[in-house]
């Protein structure tokens, strides 16, 4: 995945950059075309990278998954 900033009407205006999620296959050039029309002009892109998750003990996924409704 890689995040493109699109300024839509294709200059810095004060409606700002809009965010847009794309795969890494995908041309940023024709994705913004379709999301935002024929003005929009690409400011950056970076890839999207996820937050490391931390493994979770299975005890304590046992008490949290516990149903108590007392």
């Amino acid at each position: 995945m890689k995040i493109i900033e699109v300024w839509p009407r294709g200059y810095a205006h004060e409606d700002g950059i809009k965010e847009l999620r794309i795969a890494d296959d995908e041309n940023p050039n024709l994705a913004a075309y379709v999301a935002f029309g024929p003005a929009a002009r690409i400011r950056s892109w970076r890839p999207a990278v996820q937050a490391p998750v931390e493994p979770v003990d299975e005890a304590y996924a046992r008490m949290m998954s516990r149903n108590d409704n007392s």
